[in-house]
């Protein structure tokens, strides 16, 4: 299943191109870009999606699986730079966030920390979008509802994975909870 590997590495790797292509929107300083940030975000998320789907039906590790949340956060980071960029947020909020997302990764060394402080961060184009442009929101707000839909029990897996992470085992019983939902067939 190589083939299969490969195809979750292309994702993978087209995240990175995405993010990139999400900064330079945002370099342009032009608000009518907003659109398209959030069409290049959403993409983004669904290559994530992807990628996921393939890497867990190749019988081989990837190259790039080891990278998969690292780039999930350079794509979340791409978005909050463009957001910045723009002047949505402030220089202050963005330095300080920044930082904190770099001095949690290093210190905790835990993907769930991390993916605690992220989380704000991610849903944040989208509040933007509420405000600045209400299509990309509902369009947002489609695919979100599509992908839970269709995603049900990977999105408890991943809710699962979260709080196992956790330092000191605090989520445990809620890991268990959703790690019992996500094989939950309806």
């Amino acid at each position: 299943m190589i083939k299969l590997a490969l195809l979750a590495d292309f994702f993978t790797f087209s995240r990175l191109i995405i993010s990139i292509m999400i900064v330079i929107l945002g370099i342009h300083k032009k608000l009518r870009t907003f659109r398209y940030m959030i069409f290049l975000l959403l993409l983004g998320w669904t290559t994530d999606i992807l990628d996921g789907k393939f890497a867990r039906s190749a019988s081989v590790a990837s190259y790039l699986s080891s990278f998969d949340f690292i780039v999930d956060v350079i794509l979340i980071i791409s978005s909050f730079t463009y957001l910045f960029i723009l002047g949505l947020v402030s220089k202050q909020f963005f330095t300080f966030y920044i930082l904190a997302i770099l001095l949690i990764a290093f210190i905790s060394n835990s993907k769930s920390m991390v993916m605690l402080i992220s989380f704000p961060l991610t849903i944040l184009p989208f509040i933007f979008a509420y405000y600045l442009d209400i299509a990309s929101f509902l369009i947002s707000l489609i695919w979100l509802t599509l992908v839970l839909i269709s995603q049900k029990g990977r999105f408890f897996e991943v809710i699962a994975e979260f709080a196992e992470g956790f330092p000191f085992g605090l989520l445990k019983s809620t890991a268990n909870f959703f790690r019992k939902l996500s094989k939950h067939p309806s």
